[in-house]
């Protein structure tokens, strides 16, 4: 009864290292920052978006921004929306704004 309890569990580790999944884990240290998982928070997905328009050096600028977290995205995710700022309508530059 205990050699074929024995078998069993060589066979178990033999079976568990042919499909891989007792393989070591790559050294993720040069792996870009794209490819590495964070273990920071995730920042706010937007779902909704809308233009901002503030003063710039004496010119007005018209932005689009992710409601939820305020980050500027591409200008194509507001392409339907009205340009009216409502959501933003202080005209002072956003703290994350980058030339």
């Amino acid at each position: 009864m205990r050699l074929v309890l024995i078998a069993l569990l060589i066979a178990a580790q033999f079976a568990s290292t042919a499909y891989g999944q007792d393989k070591p884990k790559a050294d993720d240290s040069h792996a870009s920052p794209a490819d590495q998982k964070s273990t920071a928070l995730a920042e706010p997905v937007d779902y909704d978006y809308a233009w901002d328009e503030f003063n710039h050096r004496g010119r007005m600028i018209w932005a689009c921004r992710g409601v939820q977290s305020g980050a500027f995205v591409q200008p194509e995710l507001c392409a339907f929306k009205p340009k009216i700022d409502s959501q933003w309508p202080d005209k002072n530059i956003p703290g994350n704004w980058k030339e």
